[in-house]
């Protein structure tokens, strides 16, 4: 097996087609490898992947990297839809200016050409790895069957430890599947997670060989089950490796092989769905928005549960609405039913939040237009009175929410679980507290014409469930509420102690995209745990208290609160 060296880089920046005459956010991961072990100078085959948020996403690039003392050459091929095959052609021109050099080692720009050689368009990218890295620790020794996919072994190393996970894991696994998602799961996940991983399978692999002298992939069923039997009566042990457990078990449970198996509905997404005219006022990261500041009654950041109502309320009644939203906004020909797919997509923190005291608890929060109502699974519940009277008792918030209940029970849909929909453990569950006297009812769920394909946690492929993606976000922008999508409120813009518009980006794609969005009122409504994150960023950034009066506003710098004297 043939080693070589391997230098890999992340580049983000724009990209401008010439007959369009507008910037798109534009970016690839690349990993160049050359078989020349003690070469650097020699060419190397790069492979990677590019994004164009907005525009195409994961779009495969494929190309050489030729490393010289002046700087390196980079000649990649990529497909888009509008353009077919193109190619991109860029030079960085290492300079021994000393306030010249760092520019010159981290920027790239470039030309695109067509299949017939002509120029289509231009851009400039940078290279957004710490700095530290480059170039001498992205510069590594390794075998080409892993050169372009680093996580590959790792995946072969987990796949080691079905015998002990999944004993009839023959009968329900394609191992060659297996390996595949479980390869695509590691690459998309944090570092810590991978280091969890990694130390999870060094101690299974450790009892194995302390206890049988050999290998777990080695043992026999007799010794698997004793070893299995073993596990189970260490708690401490069992909370250490359910991480990895869970990954194993999802990756199992949702590649097609199994589902065929067990003859469950396998999702195909519609290629195509119609376009609707309210769509036009998504705005994507796509172009200069202008250096101005785009001027509205109200910005809402966060367009789940609690922004999107607000949106299609304040639209209704004729205010001028901007809706921004992290994440992209997802239709149903993206939703192909399987989580370990779309979490890398829909979730925060590709869906690695949990919380850990004497057991784990897993905590996902959806990234998309309709928050976590996209990924949840639609069940419908009113506050419980205890915690509205223990919010006006401790903050003083009396609210009664009584004459809405109806009103979003109505545009969400709500409505009781059919027994249709009911498993089988439902059935066992309903027929044992009619038995024994104990009360049982289906859960209201925000659902309509559900057909139960049981994929609500990946995004519903039939739009059945409610989500405010398909409810709220849509009629607010029917009543011309514009919607930011895939823009990060980088800061809340505060003047005299208000808030009076945001900053917002596309995450990690330089200030070419950077808009600022002026509004008499700010909403906040980016979930439970975001929120609170976002004003505890954003608070230092008021003015500080004064005793001093504006002349011109009457306001003395102190919130109403302050002026309270809480």
């Amino acid at each position: 097996m043939a080693f070589g060296n391997i230098i890999q880089e992340r580049m983000t920046g724009w990209i401008r087609f010439h007959d369009e005459g507008i910037q798109h956010p534009f970016g690839y991961s690349l990993r160049a490898f050359t078989p020349k072990f003690y070469s650097v100078t020699a060419p190397r085959i790069a492979k990677g992947e590019a994004d164009f948020p907005g525009y195409h996403d994961n779009v495969p690039v494929e190309g050489s990297l030729k490393v010289y003392l002046t700087g390196p050459d980079y000649n990649m091929h990529f497909t888009l839809k509008k353009y077919g095959k193109v190619n991109l052609r860029g030079h960085k021109s290492y300079t021994l200016v000393p306030w010249r050099l760092h520019k010159s080692l981290i920027t790239l720009p470039y030309k695109l050409f067509d299949v017939n050689d002509k120029e289509i368009g231009d851009g400039v990218l940078v290279y957004r790895r710490p700095i530290i890295l480059f170039p001498v620790f992205d510069y590594k020794f390794l075998r080409k069957k892993y050169a372009y996919q680093p996580h590959l072994k790792q995946a072969e190393k987990l796949s080691k430890l079905l015998n002990l996970l999944f004993p009839r894991w023959n009968k329900i696994v394609n191992k060659e599947q297996f390996i595949e998602r479980m390869e695509y799961i590691q690459k998309n996940t944090p570092a810590y997670v991978h280091m969890i991983h990694k130390s999870n399978y060094f101690l299974l692999q450790t009892i194995s060989r302390l206890r049988f002298f050999k290998p777990i992939q080695k043992l026999s069923q007799k010794q698997t089950n004793k070893l299995e039997a073993r596990l189970k009566k260490l708690p401490l042990a069992n909370l250490i490796l359910m991480p990895t457990i869970a990954m194993v078990s999802q990756v199992i449970y949702t590649q097609d092989h199994y589902l065929k198996e067990q003859k469950q509905n396998l999702i195909t997404p519609p290629k195509q769905i119609e376009t609707e005219p309210w769509m036009k006022l998504n705005m994507t990261p796509q172009g200069h928005h202008g250096k101005e500041p785009i001027e509205v009654d109200v910005v809402i950041i966060g367009s789940g549960a609690g922004g999107a109502p607000v949106a299609y309320e304040l639209a209704r009644q004729g205010h001028a609405v901007a809706v921004v939203e992290q994440g992209k906004y997802f239709k149903r020909d993206e939703f192909n039913g399987k989580q370990s797919d779309m979490m890398f997509k829909m979730y925060r923190r590709n869906g690695m939040d949990a919380v850990i005291s004497n057991a784990g608890f897993w905590i996902p929060q959806g990234i998309t237009v309709g928050g976590s109502t996209t990924i949840y699974d639609g069940t419908y519940f009113r506050p419980p009175s205890d915690v509205m009277e223990r919010w006006k008792q401790e903050l003083d918030l009396d609210v009664d929410l009584e004459p809405y209940y109806a009103q979003v029970e109505e545009m969400i849909n709500v409505q009781e679980t059919p027994e249709s929909m009911f498993s089988k453990v439902d059935l066992i569950v309903k027929d044992y507290a009619e038995k024994n006297g104990l009360d049982f009812h289906a859960l209201l769920r925000n659902v309509d014409n559900c057909d139960g394909q049981g994929t609500c946690v990946a995004g519903c492929p039939t739009d059945a469930k409610r989500g405010t993606n398909v409810s709220y976000m849509p009629a607010a922008m029917k009543e011309n509420a514009f919607l930011f999508s895939q823009y990060k409120v980088n800061e809340i813009i505060f003047e005299h102690d208000k808030a009076v518009g945001v900053r917002a980006g596309s995450r990690g794609f330089g200030p070419e995209f950077d808009i600022e969005i002026r509004a008499k009122a700010v909403v906040l409504a980016a979930g439970a745990l975001s929120s609170p994150a976002i004003l505890r960023k954003n608070i230092g950034k008021r003015r500080k208290p004064t005793n001093e009066t504006n002349p011109k506003t009457g306001d003395d710098g102190l919130s109403p609160l302050k002026r309270k004297g809480t």
